[in-house]
């Protein structure tokens, strides 16, 4: 699929529970798993009950996370003048960014594939 396209149009699907597709630019292995990665952490860090990330945003998890080492996977930090609801910057426009932006809007979102295997969020 290509993200101008999944942008440009809402996706119905809210209640989206698996998710299998290939994005357009989001092609290697280390960018693939990368996104993944922060997905699941991210989504973790939200459903974990108060006191779990105390007074830690989204943006400051991904920056102390060790999914910084990933060579081609930029870590999302703050610092940007335009912020939206989830902490990523409305100007990003790295390809793993942008999808992972988008994972982050389905609420009930649990398995993931994107072309290199399962990624699982416990409930």
């Amino acid at each position: 699929m290509d993200m101008d396209l999944i942008e440009d149009h809402e996706w119905a699907c809210k209640d989206l529970r698996e998710l299998r597709v290939k994005i357009k630019g989001l092609e290697s292995s280390a960018e693939i798993d990368g996104c993944l990665e922060q997905f699941v952490a991210l989504r973790g860090a939200q459903r974990r009950p108060k006191g779990g990330y105390k007074g830690r945003s989204r943006a400051l998890l991904l920056r102390a996370s060790s999914l910084s080492s990933a060579p081609s996977v930029r870590v999302l930090g703050g610092g940007s003048a335009a912020k939206d609801e989830d902490g990523l910057g409305r100007e990003s426009t790295a390809i793993s960014e942008r999808v992972l932006r988008r994972l982050l809007s389905f609420k009930k979102l649990t398995t993931v594939w994107l072309g290199t295997k399962d990624y699982h969020v416990a409930v």
